[in-house]
């Protein structure tokens, strides 16, 4: 989150550069523009860690901070008394500060005085940087809003951190309770059952005072997180439950029981830099109408081709989406076979869903093709077997694919896309099968004539407002891939992946929430999974969280990466004036800047403050930032 305005006088020279996961939930990476500037007038705050518990070490960064004459002070917002910090290793941009451990947790304002004019700062306020709904960049009115960002909740247990006395004392409490519980000394059980009851009710307070305010012209309404299990520090969930009416609303946020407020404002492009709104949206109830593929012939059965079959009832489904309605194309139990086209399901229209009567049940098999030479990378295989015209919404769930050769892409989500949905499907893309070698008796030759990186991803999502969740894949290659411009607000959750690569290639992803997969290689080449810039642009606001990957010991044996490609400058601007910089038009490496590219502060009074760019001009030198 950004914090005080840049500011600079003269400026220094760079002293390093550093690209940062925030405690592997937050991800950030763009190409960067790196700046040092230093401003030494009177001692004043730019910015302070946080979260901070009573009794942990607070770091200030600032300017000439390590005055002797000045006074710093605490002040809660709950006892509303200032309390005396001794400062300890000082410099002239940084400071530490130890927070007592007897004051209570919660927000503060922390001031620096006596030694020129009073500055201060408050500590522990929610910083946002994103929210998303149920619908990805909108939500619907029985949906969700979750906010992303720092400091969200001040509930004990949204901390990690062996240092907090409190921490503490409820760990040790639980390790006490199943010892005694093993003994069967069901006495002390009770004791000690008591008193976590009482760690948890101060939990439970606190994280119950973190809200949401949405307002608009059709009204302001507070709701309070949701204390399921899915708050925290990083991440809180708002249920919606149908009391909100459709419109533009403007976001706030409290972590303090609304003693004070917060205003969500984030980046969502150079076009729009300051958002401070969602979309809540009337939920459509419509029913689709049902096409069922086995009224247009083959049934599932093993002994016929099931092509002509599945093709007439897309066109009908997608004749009824067309004429206004929502339509359904429905896959009975049984086996289908597409043997005699070389393209897959046809392109669905928007509102045209497929359902299959469940995973286990329904087994859709597509057409196996080899590449036609070994040095091209062309095939009969269709760029994917599953894909989508217009701009959704369409949803596949409920059956399974099997792709047994070479293969470009089985589902693929044009960038135009918005509102796919993937949930309880099976893929077994194996670009491998039954490769025992040329000529096996009633296989025929079953080489590939291809290789490793010419086989393509299972799903490619390069639209907005998608939904991936409680699926099961296999690849032989990456499994979840994006370019640019990358896919926009979506939710990748509870999937079960299987990856011959990469399990996810998030090149540009922006607002993406990526929690609870569970990744596992399966070829000698699984390789690094990453958040990355390769086709340029920018990537940003990946909530990456309760993951599990395992077997990667291929390629570059890499769990996790940021990497990122494109132009940048390190060093000093001629000018800067308001949100106006300028540069040396001869030290930049690379070509151009990505608007939605970053300016960072490496060194002086403003280390840490950074700004997106929304504005360049490579010849004159000029950049300019978000306010």
């Amino acid at each position: 989150a950004t914090v005080s305005v840049l500011y600079c006088e003269r400026v220094v020279g760079l002293h390093y550069l550093t690209i940062t996961m925030l405690r592997n939930k937050l991800a950030l990476v763009v190409p960067l523009l790196l700046l040092c500037p230093t401003t030494v007038i009177s001692s004043e705050i730019g910015w302070v860690s946080q979260p901070v518990r009573p009794g942990e070490m607070l770091v200030v960064l600032g300017s000439d901070l390590n005055n002797s004459s000045c006074r710093f002070q605490l002040t809660s917002d709950i006892s509303n008394v200032a309390t005396d910090l001794v400062p300890s290793q000082p410099s002239p941009y940084s400071i530490k500060l130890k927070l007592p451990s007897t004051i209570p947790m919660s927000t503060y304002n922390l001031t620096v005085s006596n030694c020129g004019p009073t500055s201060s700062v408050d500590v522990n306020v929610p910083q946002v940087l994103w929210a998303q709904g149920d619908r990805g960049e909108r939500a619907s009115q029985f949906g969700w809003i979750r906010v992303f960002g720092n400091t969200l909740s001040l509930g004990a247990s949204m901390f990690v951190g062996q240092s907090n006395e409190f921490y503490k004392m409820k760990t040790d409490l639980t390790k006490s309770l199943e010892e005694a519980m093993r003994r069967k000394d069901f006495k002390t059980v009770s004791l000690i059952a008591a008193r976590l009851s009482e760690f948890q009710e101060r939990d439970s307070s606190l994280s119950s005072q973190t809200l949401l305010r949405l307002t608009s012209g059709a009204g302001t309404f507070v709701l309070k997180s949701n204390t399921s299990g899915t708050e925290s520090t990083w991440s809180n969930a708002f249920e919606l439950e149908g009391k909100i009416l459709p419109d533009r609303y403007l976001i706030d946020i409290s972590n303090n029981g609304g003693s004070s407020w917060h205003a969500m404002n984030f980046f969502v492009s150079s076009e729009e830099p300051n958002r401070r709104y969602i979309d809540i949206v009337k939920l459509d109830t419509r029913k689709p109408v049902r096409v069922v593929v086995s009224d247009f012939g083959c049934s599932g059965s093993i002994s016929c081709d099931s092509t002509p079959a599945v093709i007439a009832a897309v066109a009908k489904a997608n004749q009824i989406a067309l004429s206004g309605d929502l339509s359904e194309i429905f896959f009975p139990r049984g086996t289908y076979y597409l043997t005699t086209t070389d393209n897959g399901i046809p392109p669905l229209q928007p509102n045209v869903s497929m359902l299959g009567e469940g995973t286990d049940l329904v087994s859709i098999f597509f057409k196996e093709q080899q590449l036609r030479t070994q040095t091209q990378r062309f095939s009969n295989a269709p760029p994917s077997y599953v894909s989508f015209n217009g701009t959704g919404p369409n949803s596949v769930s409920d059956l399974t694919f099997y792709v047994t050769m070479f293969y470009n892409t089985v589902i693929k989500v044009d960038s135009a896309h918005s509102g796919f949905t993937l949930t309880r499907v099976r893929i077994r893309a194996n670009a491998y099968h039954c490769m025992n070698g040329p000529f096996i008796k009633g296989r025929g030759d079953r080489i590939a004539n291809y290789t490793w990186e010419q086989v393509g991803p299972v799903i490619q999502i390069h639209g907005s407002d998608f939904n991936i969740v409680d699926n099961d894949i296999y690849s032989s290659y990456n499994a979840i891939w994006t370019s640019g411009p990358g896919g926009r607000f979506g939710h990748i959750s509870r999937n079960r992946i299987w990856s011959g690569g990469a399990a996810h290639w998030f090149d540009q992803m922006k607002q993406v929430i990526f929690e609870y997969n569970q990744m596992t290689g399966v070829s000698l080449m699984a390789m690094g999974n990453n958040i990355d810039t390769y086709g340029g642009g920018y990537a940003q606001n990946i909530f990456h969280a309760h993951n599990t990957f395992e077997q990667v010991w291929g390629n570059d044996r890499e769990i996790m990466t940021t990497d990122n490609l494109g132009a940048y400058y390190s060093g000093k601007p001629t000018l800067v004036s308001g949100n106006t910089i300028r540069l040396p038009t001869k030290k930049w490496i690379g070509d151009g800047v990505e608007l939605g590219g970053s300016v960072a502060v490496l060194d002086g009074p403003g280390t840490g403050q950074y700004r997106r760019i929304t504005y360049y001009n490579r010849t004159e030198g000029v950049v300019k930032v978000n306010e």
